[in-house]
């Protein structure tokens, strides 16, 4: 949590970084208060959101899907999306990696994924492409919170 210090004239939000093992202070100095009170509120925002993060990084995967649909596919998908994706995370995602810490799912995660699920005769190239599309990539950019997922090739739909 930040703070802030009157130091003459000009105010500093107070906060501590951790580089490596080591814990520091780090000062920002500002002219007004009204600007080191908006960098005060950032630093908090910014602290909660990798508190928020932290915790669901101790969940697994089946955990963070059935609360992603639960949250997000109730108020964003239609009644019959719903139902697909749903269904496609019950019947394809979860039973392969529903069990996977969320600090282990990576893109390579999602390589072999697909490689599984290509190698079964009973899953058509259409359901590849629905899973690909709505489930994994979306939720993996929720879950991991990173831009390393739109640059990899498991990103990229192919045509099966």
């Amino acid at each position: 949590m930040a703070s802030i210090v009157q130091r003459n004239k000009s105010y500093s939000v107070v906060y501590t970084i951790y580089d490596g093992e080591k814990k520091r202070q780090k000062w920002e100095t500002y002219h007004s208060y009204e600007a080191a009170l908006r960098r005060k509120e950032q630093l908090d925002l910014i602290q909660q959101h990798e508190k928020e993060r932290a915790k669901y990084q101790e969940g697994t995967l089946g955990q963070f899907l059935e609360e992603y649909v639960e949250l997000y596919g109730r108020v964003h998908w239609a009644c019959s999306t719903y139902t697909s994706n749903e269904g496609l995370i019950r019947n394809y995602i979860i039973p392969f990696m529903g069990s996977m810490r969320l600090s282990e799912f990576t893109p390579k995660v999602i390589a072999a994924l697909y490689g599984k699920l290509k190698s079964d005769p009973k899953i058509s190239p259409s359901v590849m492409t629905n899973i690909h599309k709505q489930d994994t990539e979306t939720c993996a950019q929720r879950c991991c919170g990173c831009a390393e997922w739109k640059r990899h090739p498991s990103s990229v739909p192919r045509r099966l």
